[in-house]
C-alpha cells in the first residue's frame, strides 16, 4: 500500500495548494509530476488494486491521474492508469504487459474547479470506477498484472513529457487489494 498527502516535503517543493484537506499537489498542466521511486510494495500483481485520490482539474484536458510504468518509457508503456479525459469523464486501465483493459465512465460528470473523490477498483473479477462514493462505471474484467519494477507518477504520464494534469491532486492512495 501506498499513501501521499501533503506534507513538509511536498511544501518546499513548491507544489502545494489548497487541499480538500490540508495542502494538495498543485500541477499547471506543463511538465509538473511527482515520481515515486520503485519499491517491492508498489510493485503490484495479481488482479487486485485500488487507487484513490481527491481530484480539482482547472481545464479538462486528457490527462493522467496515477499512473504505474511498465517498460521504463511512459504514455503507452503504463502499466496502470487512471485517467481524466477531456470530455469531462475518467478512464481506468489495466495493462497484462500486452493487452490493454479499460473502462471509463459517462462525459460531463468531471466538472472544472470541483472537488471530487475518484478511485479506481479492480476486484479480481471486475473494474470499477468510483466519483464521489457512486458506481459510475461498472466492466465484469479483471486484467493480471505483470511484476514491473518500475516507477508510479501521480499528475502526468510516467515519462513526465505528456498528459500533464492541470489542477489539484490530493490524498493520492495506492492499494494492493479492493
Amino acid at each position: 500500500d501506498f499513501y501521499l498527502s501533503g506534507g513538509a516535503a511536498c511544501v518546499a517543493s513548491g507544489f502545494v495548494s489548497s487541499g480538500k484537506r490540508g495542502r494538495a499537489l498543485a500541477f499547471d498542466g506543463v511538465g509538473d509530476h511527482v515520481r515515486i521511486a520503485n519499491s517491492n510494495p508498489l510493485d503490484l500483481t495479481g488482479t487486485s488494486l485500488t487507487l484513490e485520490a481527491w481530484i480539482n482539474p482547472r481545464v479538462l484536458i486528457t490527462s493522467e491521474i496515477v499512473a504505474h510504468e511498465e517498460n521504463g518509457g511512459g504514455g503507452s508503456s503504463d502499466k496502470v492508469a487512471f485517467d481524466l479525459v477531456s470530455t469531462g469523464a475518467l478512464q481506468f486501465c489495466v495493462s497484462d504487459g500486452t493487452t490493454w483493459s479499460c473502462i471509463s465512465t459517462p462525459t460531463s460528470l468531471i466538472k472544472v474547479n470541483t472537488w471530487y473523490y475518484a478511485a479506481a477498483v479492480q476486484n479480481g473479477t471486475a473494474k470499477i470506477i468510483y466519483i464521489d462514493g457512486l458506481n459510475q462505471s461498472y466492466v465484469s474484467t479483471a486484467t493480471t498484472m505483470a511484476s514491473t519494477g518500475r516507477n508510479w507518477t501521480v499528475g502526468s504520464d510516467t515519462s513526465g513529457a505528456s498528459l500533464n494534469f492541470n489542477g489539484s491532486i490530493d490524498e493520492v492512495k495506492v492499494w494492493n487489494r479492493a
